[in-house]
Formats: structure tokens, C-alpha cells, sequence
């Protein structure tokens, strides 16, 4: 049969339709919510889907071709999604007086972690102020007074007995800044070289056997000086400790009321009050060095006492949403900086930076497939994180063995989030094919329509 064929007309090969219809004036009239992104209907229902499921296995492929609104949808319908969700809270790291090379992590309602550094800033301030007051009065110098007074009279009667025994056996005790000697004697002087060399034998056997047991004597009472000089020094930092107490103890208690119902704070707390205590040489006024030379003087470092806060939350309403363009393995995961200090490599818990991760977590994150396969340390520690269901902040060069100098090993922060990847389909059936681990963790696909039917309403 003969096929027939039929021009058409210009008109005829392209739809056209009257504005009058549309029922708005410009876009700006249309409101987009949820449920109402323009003929994507099977690929909303997919992403509401995905966001309603909990845990970290039902994150969202969004597949489209190039040009098709992927990255567009995904921003509306999710921010729309986000404004009904509670923001997550702030996330601090804080020295750990236990094991200093492992930060603790602190979670606070979002604006906590400002206020904890301030609380901690004017704490440490107030410290600083109220201790050597406190060891420069008049009470503290009375009873250290007491205790050196006791034990210098204990120590000069010891002393005192021990002298009259040796000298009753006709010896004499010299007693210097090296110590003590007991020492012959003629009428209560020390006897010379040339008159010891003059006794006869037995006049130098008894000295001997009485400077044998005298020394045993002296060893005794020498021994009895040295535990009450330790029972002293023990008094004198009870006392030390006690002072430093009521200086402190009301300060602390003050912020425990404040965080009573945080407990990590709580004994983050009680970890400051006992270091302070500990350390309290570190807070008392530092008399001058006397030098011919001019030297700066170098205060003990109070970084340990500073709160780093590594997501603040004061000011977001309700969950957050991410979009990384670049996903390096810092940039997901965050880092750890050094700094340069005598000639190496240095760095604390304050210097730790957050990542996509963190400002995320609670909420959502965007990325690009293509731009996070490009990285694969990225695509790898993302599923890592995934599995473990938490965020660890490394140091990459570590991990490949780059570097083996000891670096910090902080506390993981537990991850709460939803991945949305961004890409095409073929790049979906790849990974869904060739990496046991994405059909797992990446349960919903959102595909995206390339053609629009025409409607009518």
C-alpha cells in the first residue's frame, strides 16, 4: 500500500496557547509548595517518600538528564520540607583533661554553644582575677605562716638533740646547704688533718666505731626531717588546694545551676574545677625575675579552658540544608589545622574545622554525583560514615600514612542526615550495579520527567 504523506504547517509543529488561560499574571503569582512542583509528580512522591523514611540506609538519587530542573527541584521541594522540621542542636569540642589527644563532644539546643563559651570565657577570667587575691591575704599568709613556723621548730629541736649527742661523745655536727657531717672534735672545735694523723690506733678505732654509730643516729634523724619536710609540703598544698576551692567552688556551682539539665556539661565542668585545682600554680601572680636582660614573660596557656564550637544553630530555622559544590574529603568531613610552633607542627582541639557533615547533620545535603566520584576518598568516607552513623574528623594524609606524627583523635559526632545525590540515570545504574554498598545505603530514586504532558486545567 502506498504510504501517504501530508505537509504541514509551521503552525502545526509547535504548541501555542493562549495567556489568557494560564490564570496569572507572571510567576511570581504561582506559590510552589510541597506538593506542587510543576509535572514531576512521581519524582516528589519519591523525595517526600525518602525524607519520611527514618534512618541513614533511605537516602535519595534524584536521576535526570542534564537541563531537566534536577537541581532546582530538589533545593524547592526540600527547603519547603525543611521549614517544618525542628533545627538541630549546636555541636562544641572541649578539651578532655583525661586523655588530652581525644576532644569531647558537646551537644547543646541551638545558641547554648555561644553562650557555654562566654560562661567559660568570663569563668576562666574570673579565675584568674580572684586567685592571687586570694593567696596574697592576710588569712592565706597567717596559716602558711603556721605551718613553715611548726615545722621549722620541729626541725631546729631535732636538730638540736642530735647536736648535743654528738657533741657529748666529743664530736661536732656541721650542718650546711649540702647537707650534714659529723666531725671529731678538741674542745668543741673540729680537729685538724695533722692531729688525727697523730692518735695512736686505738684512740682512731673508737673514733671510728663512735663516728660509725653516730652517722646511723644522724641518718635516723635525717630521715625523720625529710618525712616531716613531705608531711609540709602535703599540709601546704591541702592548704593550697582548700584556698583554691572557695575561690573556685562558687564560680563552678554558679554554671552548674545554669546546665543542670546537661549532664556532658556537668562533668565537663567538674573536669575544669579539678584541672583549676590541680594546676593552681598556673593562676598565682608571678613575682619578677631579676635579669640584666629584658624578657617577655611567659604565661601559662589557658587554651584547655576554651570552648570550640564547631556547628552554632542560634540563628537557623528549622532543619539546614547544604548544597556542596566542591566535596572534597575536607570539605565533607572537616579538618584538623596545625600550626607552626619551634621549627614543627602543632595543633589542639580548637583547631579543629567543621565540614558539610556537620552544618547538615540534623538536616539535608545536596551534592552533585559527578562532583563527589571525582573525589573518590569522598564517595568512600561518605559511605564510611553512613555505615558507622557517624562523622569522624581525620586527617587524610594520616589515613593514607603520609604522615606519622601523632595528631588528634576526637570524639565521633553522631550523624542524623539525609543525602540527596544528583545525577543522571546511567550514572544510577552504574553504581547501582558495580558498588555493592549504594543500592544499600541509596534505597529511593527520584527520576525526573523529560517530557510534560499538555494540560488542560
Amino acid at each position: 500500500m502506498e504510504k501517504k504523506f501530508r505537509e504541514l504547517t509551521p503552525e502545526e509543529l509547535r504548541r501555542s496557547f493562549d495567556p489568557e488561560t494560564l490564570g496569572f499574571e507572571t510567576t511570581d503569582d504561582l506559590m510552589v509548595g510541597p506538593d506542587e512542583v510543576l509535572s514531576q509528580d512521581r519524582a516528589v512522591r519519591a523525595i517526600l517518600f525518602g525524607v519520611g523514611m527514618d534512618g541513614l540506609d533511605y537516602n535519595i538519587y534524584v536521576a535526570g538528564e542534564p537541563k531537566t530542573g534536577l537541581t532546582y527541584l530538589t533545593k524547592t521541594l526540600i527547603s519547603q520540607i525543611a521549614k517544618e522540621k525542628n533545627p538541630p542542636p549546636d555541636w562544641c569540642y572541649v578539651h578532655n583533661f583525661k586523655e588530652p589527644d581525644r576532644p569531647k563532644a558537646l551537644a547543646l539546643p541551638g545558641g547554648k554553644g555561644k553562650e557555654l563559651k562566654k560562661d567559660i570565657v568570663e569563668l576562666i577570667s574570673d579565675v584568674r582575677n580572684e586567685i592571687p587575691e586570694v593567696f596574697e591575704s592576710e588569712d592565706y599568709g597567717q596559716r602558711r605562716d603556721e605551718h613553715l613556723k611548726k615545722f621549722n621548730a620541729e626541725r631546729g629541736e631535732s636538730l638540736s638533740v642530735l647536736e648535743e649527742r654528738v657533741l657529748k661523745e666529743g664530736f661536732v655536727l656541721n650542718v650546711s646547704q649540702v647537707g650534714m657531717v659529723i666531725m671529731p672534735a678538741k674542745e668543741g672545735q673540729p680537729m685538724d688533718e695533722e692531729t688525727l694523723k697523730s692518735l695512736d690506733e686505738d684512740t682512731k678505732r673508737q673514733l671510728r666505731e663512735k663516728s660509725e654509730f653516730l652517722q646511723g643516729v644522724m641518718n635516723q634523724v635525717v630521715r625523720i626531717i625529710k618525712a616531716k619536710e613531705k608531711d609540709l609540703k602535703k599540709k601546704l598544698k591541702d592548704l593550697d588546694k582548700r584556698i583554691a576551692l572557695y575561690a573556685v567552688g562558687h564560680l563552678i556551682e554558679e554554671l552548674q545551676e545554669k546546665y543542670t539539665e546537661f549532664n556532658q556539661v556537668l562533668e565537663y565542668l567538674k573536669d575544669i574545677k579539678d584541672d583549676i585545682i590541680l594546676n593552681i600554680d598556673d593562676f598565682k601572680a608571678k613575682p619578677p625575675v631579676a635579669s640584666p636582660f629584658p624578657m617577655p614573660v611567659m604565661e601559662p596557656s589557658m587554651t584547655r579552658y576554651e570552648v570550640n564550637i564547631l556547628v552554632d544553630h542560634a540563628e537557623t530555622k528549622g532543619a539546614p540544608i547544604v548544597y556542596e559544590t566542591n566535596p572534597t574529603y575536607p570539605n565533607l568531613f572537616g579538618s584538623i589545622e596545625k600550626r607552626a610552633q619551634f621549627g614543627a607542627l602543632f595543633t589542639d582541639f580548637t583547631m579543629i574545622r567543621p565540614g558539610s557533615l556537620h552544618r547538615a547533620n540534623g538536616g539535608f545535603l545536596i551534592i552533585k554525583i559527578l562532583d563527589l566520584l571525582r573525589s573518590y576518598f569522598s564517595w568512600d568516607g561518605l559511605k564510611r560514615a553512613l555505615k558507622n552513623k557517624e562523622i569522624q574528623v581525620e586527617d587524610l594524609g594520616e589515613q593514607l600514612g603520609l604522615i606519622s606524627t601523632k595528631t588528634l583523635k576526637s570524639e565521633p559526632i553522631p550523624l542524623q542526615v539525609k543525602i540527596l545525590l544528583i545525577g543522571e540515570p546511567y550514572i544510577y545504574q552504574l553504581l547501582y550495579s558495580l558498588d555493592p554498598d549504594f543500592p544499600k545505603m541509596f534505597k529511593v530514586k527520584a527520576q525526573l520527567d523529560d517530557q510534560m504532558d499538555e494540560r488542560s486545567d
